[in-house]
């Protein structure tokens, strides 16, 4: 199996024939807190500092490409993958199963929920694997999360 795409992506169109679309390519993503009106400065600094777990309740999407060898055509693996928040811990894991045929192999799974509790860069790594042994290298992509600084909140005039 060779491999050809990693890449996340906002999302994915997959048509009858089961071409994938990819909709806004994920490379950075920034975080800014906006505290509540009112707030004073001392509490807009609290409200800027987000817990290190803190996910975005957010639908994406992790994109490969394969390019499966004539003796693979037709038999069932599975693509494995992590998500790693910058600080090294895994996010999340799991398999997808897939059966490729004379084409190149596209496989995309969803995510819900994004990791931006954590500035830097949040990594992803995959590999295939027939009946539990890996047959391929591992492959990485990575977005790198920045946290703004905290703007002030909007205040209606007063009269």
């Amino acid at each position: 199996m060779k491999f050809l795409v990693l890449c996340a992506c906002e999302k994915v169109i997959i048509d009858k024939n089961g071409a994938h679309s990819l909709i806004n390519i994920m490379q950075n993503a920034e975080l800014q807190n906006v505290p509540q009106s009112g707030a004073n400065a001392s509490a807009m600094m609290q409200a800027s500092e987000l817990p290190s777990n803190a996910v975005l309740p957010q639908l994406w999407f992790v994109f490969s490409i394969w390019q499966p060898s004539s003796d693979e055509v037709g038999k069932t693996f599975q693509q494995m993958h992590q998500i790693f928040w910058p600080d090294g811990t895994k996010f999340m894991d799991g398999p997808l199963e897939f059966k490729p045929d004379e084409s190149y192999q596209q496989n995309s799974f969803g995510v819900l929920g994004f990791p931006v509790g954590q500035p830097g860069p949040v990594r992803i790594v995959t590999w295939v694997e027939d009946r539990g042994r890996p047959i391929t290298e591992t492959h990485e992509y990575f977005i790198r999360v920045k946290h703004a600084a905290p703007v002030s909140p909007v205040t209606a005039p007063t009269k």
